[in-house]
């Protein structure tokens, strides 16, 4: 049986894993926004430039993104946040559960670069949210 600081270790590795992968995304993302031409990885790979009129999406996403990505880093306990631990924790569940989904629909989108490359960064997240969640106890 793990330590209570192996488990904290263990749990801070995957919390920062999944943060890689997210920030991968809101890096991509930011480039899309800003006219990068490689947008083939979104939108079932439509567009080579995403139109102006998705990038106001594409930045309310990435302000959701890096608010899953503080919440996650928050729940394995690589950064405190000052939000009460119950708050944190039905946030993490909800955004776990949010992942898992948005990878599902990508999963689903067949041969396109967007399952190739977005889906293995949304699963890695969803994956690290589940793991962190089942590995730390619920804090006030």
């Amino acid at each position: 049986k793990r330590s209570k600081t192996e488990r904290i270790g263990v749990v801070m590795i995957f919390a920062l894993i999944g943060s890689f992968a997210l920030g991968i995304q809101i890096i991509l993302y930011l480039l899309l926004i800003l006219g990068a031409p490689f947008a083939a990885i979104t939108l079932d790979g439509k567009y080579r430039v995403l139109p102006k009129e998705f990038r106001g999406a594409f930045l309310a996403s990435v302000f959701t993104q890096i608010l899953i990505l503080l919440t996650l880093l928050q729940t394995g306990a690589v950064i405190n946040l000052p939000f009460p631990g119950i708050i944190v924790r039905i946030l993490a569940v909800i955004f776990a559960l949010f992942l898992t989904f948005n990878a599902i629909k990508i999963a689903a989108a067949g041969e396109s670069l967007e399952r190739k490359i977005i889906f293995p960064l949304t699963a890695t997240s969803a994956l690290s949210y589940f793991i962190t969640i089942a590995s730390v106890p619920v804090s006030p």
